[in-house]
């Protein structure tokens, strides 16, 4: 089930004082059927033109609970199967990435945002901070049509639905693998006990004999040539142990070379249980492809391997686990950054995966639009995507066969 977060905040009056919820379309200008309204974000006011019948409204709403968290505070609806299916029918005919919707909550204009994919069941609205926690809770029941809190009385709450993760099948493993290869990325589908590694790799082994015997590395440190060097073995994380409750688990290996020679390895452990599947996953649709690491030279760069991944067709059509890996891609190379470095790492505003991020979230084409001689600052970069993985922003998902 897919959420929409509609993030443009500040509530305004609206002429219909007595709707509970309605979702409506905005319009280029005045005529029959449309009402003139007034949205105040910060210190801008903007004059918008809403159609007076409703997309949905309070009647379409299955459920609607406040979510109530540090880090966010929104209002969730979930509309019933009738209503779903009006919400993707109007967004589906809507021009993507450029038409509104007008969102009246008790009577006032919450938000209009612009429309990034098809909506279906579930969404959420933020924008109330004028509102305590406890009056969020109460506009949630009253959008729903629950009756309000009685002081004194027990209620229960509304709480969101339960999504089941589950595992990744055999054959979904092998295609999120195959993926990684083609992207030079590579795990180790077990690690072996410190009994079999120690059987199998002795000292004085050459770089090359590692290999071959363990297969490709995750990563590793330093060069063929140099006196010292590392390379490392990460263990798929769909791969990991099953332990119950997250605890301490093999997940790593590094392999220590001392004059070009085999010295030393080592086990390391991690705290953390197995990536299972999220509800709705479906397998990648997009081809991307990178060079496969060359195991006698330094390590790419962050920013090299970012710009060295290449796309078949940058402005082809994705799904959301393509948007989910395109946010993957962009927090690693953020996350690479060192705080305080005396040159902070920009990237090409003409290399693949920016040009197919700036055709599916907005914000990257601006930084593209904007460039300043051809490259996009990498702490930029982050800013306008990895919003979108914590999920202060909705996924822009742009292809509704793909879901």
């Amino acid at each position: 089930m897919k959420a929409l977060i509609f993030s443009f905040l500040i509530a305004c009056p609206a002429a219909s004082a007595n709707e509970v919820f309605r979702v409506s379309r905005v319009v280029a200008a005045a005529g029959e059927g449309v009402e003139r309204m007034n949205l105040k974000v910060a210190e801008h006011e903007e004059v918008l033109f809403v159609e007076t019948a409703a997309v949905v409204s309070a009647a379409d709403v299955q459920e609607a609970w406040a979510e109530i968290l540090p880090s966010m505070r929104h209002i969730a609806i979930r509309l019933k199967p009738e209503g779903a299916k009006k919400m993707a029918a109007v967004t589906g005919e809507l021009k993507l990435g450029i038409e509104r919707l007008a969102l009246i909550v008790d009577g006032k204009l919450e938000s209009a945002p612009v429309v990034h994919g098809r909506l279906g069941a579930q969404f959420v609205i933020e924008g109330f901070d004028d509102l305590t926690d406890q009056q969020m809770k109460e506009l949630a029941r009253k959008i729903a049509g629950r009756p309000l809190e009685v002081p004194g009385v027990e209620m229960p709450e509304v709480k969101p639905p339960e999504e089941k993760w589950e595992p990744y099948t055999e054959e979904e493993y092998q295609q999120i693998k195959a993926r990684r290869a083609k992207l030079g990325v590579f795990y180790s589908d077990t690690l072996r006990s410190e009994e079999e590694l120690d059987a199998m790799l002795g000292k004085g082994m050459s770089r090359a004999e590692v290999v071959a015997a363990l297969g490709k590395p995750t990563s590793g440190e330093g060069d063929a040539e140099e006196a010292n060097s590392v390379l490392v073995y990460h263990v798929a994380p769909e791969r990991w142990k099953e332990e119950g409750d997250a605890r301490m688990l093999p997940t790593l290996l590094m392999v220590h070379f001392t004059d070009g020679k085999l010295s030393d390895h080592e086990v390391h452990y991690s705290v953390g249980t197995r990536e299972l599947k999220k509800p709705g996953w479906v397998p990648p649709m997009l081809r991307l492809s990178a060079p496969e690491p060359d195991l006698s030279r330094k390590p790419q760069t962050e920013v090299e391997y970012f710009e060295s991944v290449k796309a078949e067709e940058p402005e082809q059509a994705v799904n959301r686990t393509n948007l989910e890996e395109l946010i993957g891609l962009v927090t690693r190379l953020e996350s690479m950054q060192i705080p305080g470095g005396a040159t902070p790492p920009v990237v090409s505003a003409e290399c693949d995966l920016i040009l197919v991020l700036a055709h599916h979230f907005p914000e990257v084409g601006v930084l593209r639009k904007n460039a300043r001689n051809g490259t996009i600052a990498v702490a930029a970069l982050g800013e306008a995507v990895i919003p979108y993985r914590s999920g202060r922003k909705p996924l822009p998902v742009v292809d509704p066969k793909a879901e």
